[in-house]
Protein backbone atom coordinates (compact mmCIF):
# COMPACT_ATOMS: atom_id res chain seq x y z
CA UNK A 1 0.00 0.00 0.00
CA UNK A 2 1.45 3.29 -1.09
CA UNK A 3 0.56 6.41 0.82
CA UNK A 4 1.22 10.03 0.03
CA UNK A 5 3.14 11.18 3.08
CA UNK A 6 2.64 14.86 2.30
CA UNK A 7 -1.16 14.70 2.67
CA UNK A 8 -3.51 13.89 5.56
CA UNK A 9 -4.45 10.23 5.89
CA UNK A 10 -7.54 8.52 7.28
CA UNK A 11 -7.36 6.68 10.56
CA UNK A 12 -8.22 3.40 8.85
CA UNK A 13 -5.55 3.83 6.14
CA UNK A 14 -2.91 4.78 8.72
CA UNK A 15 -3.83 1.79 10.87
CA UNK A 16 -3.49 -0.54 7.87
CA UNK A 17 -0.14 1.01 6.95
CA UNK A 18 1.42 0.51 10.40
CA UNK A 19 -0.46 -2.62 11.44
CA UNK A 20 -2.82 -1.32 14.13
CA UNK A 21 -6.58 -0.94 14.31
CA UNK A 22 -8.54 2.22 13.55
CA UNK A 23 -9.66 2.47 17.24
CA UNK A 24 -5.98 2.36 18.27
CA UNK A 25 -5.26 5.24 15.87
CA UNK A 26 -8.25 7.13 17.28
CA UNK A 27 -6.97 6.59 20.83
CA UNK A 28 -3.54 7.91 19.84
CA UNK A 29 -5.20 11.01 18.43
CA UNK A 30 -7.24 11.48 21.60
CA UNK A 31 -4.14 11.02 23.78
CA UNK A 32 -2.21 13.59 21.74
CA UNK A 33 0.34 11.06 20.47
CA UNK A 34 -0.62 11.80 16.86
CA UNK A 35 -1.14 15.44 15.85
CA UNK A 36 -4.74 16.36 15.01
CA UNK A 37 -4.05 18.15 11.73
CA UNK A 38 -1.02 16.18 10.65
CA UNK A 39 0.01 14.66 7.39
CA UNK A 40 0.73 10.95 6.97
CA UNK A 41 4.42 11.82 7.44
CA UNK A 42 3.65 13.69 10.70
CA UNK A 43 1.69 10.71 11.97
CA UNK A 44 4.45 8.25 10.98
CA UNK A 45 7.08 10.35 12.74
CA UNK A 46 4.92 10.67 15.88
CA UNK A 47 4.08 6.95 15.82
CA UNK A 48 7.75 5.99 15.46
CA UNK A 49 8.71 8.40 18.26
CA UNK A 50 6.13 6.70 20.48
CA UNK A 51 7.55 3.28 19.65
CA UNK A 52 11.08 4.52 20.45
CA UNK A 53 9.87 5.93 23.77
CA UNK A 54 8.27 2.63 24.71
CA UNK A 55 11.33 0.63 23.61
CA UNK A 56 13.67 2.85 25.61
CA UNK A 57 11.59 2.54 28.77
CA UNK A 58 9.99 5.99 28.66
CA UNK A 59 6.31 5.58 29.33
CA UNK A 60 4.12 8.33 27.95
CA UNK A 61 1.10 7.22 30.01
CA UNK A 62 3.01 7.70 33.24
CA UNK A 63 2.37 4.17 34.52
CA UNK A 64 6.01 3.12 34.26
CA UNK A 65 7.14 6.41 35.78
CA UNK A 66 4.72 5.97 38.69
CA UNK A 67 5.95 2.40 39.23
CA UNK A 68 9.55 3.60 39.23
CA UNK A 69 8.71 6.33 41.74
CA UNK A 70 7.02 3.76 44.00
CA UNK A 71 10.03 1.46 43.74
CA UNK A 72 12.45 4.30 44.49
CA UNK A 73 10.36 5.38 47.47
CA UNK A 74 10.23 1.82 48.84
CA UNK A 75 14.00 1.47 48.41
CA UNK A 76 14.59 4.79 50.19
CA UNK A 77 12.27 3.71 53.03
CA UNK A 78 14.17 0.42 53.37
CA UNK A 79 17.50 2.26 53.57
CA UNK A 80 16.08 4.73 56.12
CA UNK A 81 14.77 1.86 58.26
CA UNK A 82 18.10 0.04 58.04
CA UNK A 83 19.92 3.22 59.11
CA UNK A 84 17.49 3.81 61.99
CA UNK A 85 18.08 0.25 63.21
CA UNK A 86 21.86 0.73 63.03
CA UNK A 87 21.60 3.99 65.00
CA UNK A 88 19.46 2.31 67.65
CA UNK A 89 16.47 4.56 66.83
CA UNK A 90 14.16 1.71 65.92
CA UNK A 91 12.77 -1.20 67.85
CA UNK A 92 10.16 -3.74 66.84
CA UNK A 93 6.66 -3.13 68.24
CA UNK A 94 6.82 -6.40 70.22
CA UNK A 95 10.01 -5.22 71.97
CA UNK A 96 8.38 -1.89 72.84
CA UNK A 97 5.35 -3.68 74.25
CA UNK A 98 7.62 -5.91 76.38
CA UNK A 99 9.55 -2.91 77.71
CA UNK A 100 6.33 -1.05 78.57
CA UNK A 101 4.95 -4.12 80.29
CA UNK A 102 8.10 -4.53 82.41
CA UNK A 103 8.11 -0.81 83.21
CA UNK A 104 4.47 -0.99 84.28
CA UNK A 105 5.16 -3.89 86.61
CA UNK A 106 8.12 -2.02 88.14
CA UNK A 107 6.12 1.20 88.58
CA UNK A 108 3.18 -0.61 90.20
CA UNK A 109 5.51 -2.50 92.56
CA UNK A 110 7.22 0.73 93.65
CA UNK A 111 3.93 2.56 94.13
CA UNK A 112 2.66 -0.27 96.35
CA UNK A 113 5.66 0.23 98.66
CA UNK A 114 5.00 3.95 99.09
CA UNK A 115 2.65 3.67 102.08
CA UNK A 116 5.34 1.97 104.18
CA UNK A 117 8.07 4.29 102.90
CA UNK A 118 6.02 7.39 103.77
CA UNK A 119 5.32 6.01 107.25
CA UNK A 120 9.08 5.48 107.81
CA UNK A 121 10.20 8.77 106.28
CA UNK A 122 7.56 10.96 107.91
CA UNK A 123 6.08 9.18 110.93
CA UNK A 124 4.56 12.45 112.18
CA UNK A 125 2.70 13.14 108.92
CA UNK A 126 -1.02 13.42 109.67
CA UNK A 127 -3.03 10.49 108.37
CA UNK A 128 -5.19 12.75 106.18
CA UNK A 129 -2.09 14.13 104.44
CA UNK A 130 -0.64 10.61 103.98
CA UNK A 131 -3.96 9.39 102.56
CA UNK A 132 -4.10 12.40 100.17
CA UNK A 133 -0.58 11.64 98.90
CA UNK A 134 -1.39 7.93 98.50
CA UNK A 135 -4.68 8.71 96.77
CA UNK A 136 -2.90 10.95 94.24
CA UNK A 137 -0.14 8.40 93.66
CA UNK A 138 -2.63 5.54 93.31
CA UNK A 139 -4.55 7.58 90.75
CA UNK A 140 -1.34 8.19 88.81
CA UNK A 141 -0.42 4.48 89.03
CA UNK A 142 -3.86 3.41 87.83
CA UNK A 143 -3.75 5.91 84.96
CA UNK A 144 -0.25 4.64 83.98
CA UNK A 145 -1.51 1.05 83.92
CA UNK A 146 -4.68 2.00 82.03
CA UNK A 147 -2.81 4.04 79.41
CA UNK A 148 -0.05 1.50 78.81
CA UNK A 149 -2.46 -1.45 78.74
CA UNK A 150 -4.63 0.21 76.11
CA UNK A 151 -1.78 1.71 74.14
CA UNK A 152 -2.01 0.85 70.46
CA UNK A 153 1.65 0.97 69.46
CA UNK A 154 0.94 0.41 65.77
CA UNK A 155 -1.35 3.48 65.67
CA UNK A 156 1.11 5.49 67.72
CA UNK A 157 3.90 4.58 65.30
CA UNK A 158 1.73 5.58 62.35
CA UNK A 159 0.92 8.94 63.95
CA UNK A 160 4.59 9.75 64.57
CA UNK A 161 5.41 8.91 60.95
CA UNK A 162 2.75 11.32 59.66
Amino acid sequence: MLIDTDKPISQTAFGLAVGISQPAVSAMLSDGILPDAGTACDWLLAYCARLRDIASGRDMTGELTAARIRKTTEEADAVALSNAIKRGEYAPIAALEDVLSLASVAVVARFEQLDGLIAQAAPDLPDAARQAVLHTLNGARNEWVRMTASLDLVSAADETDA
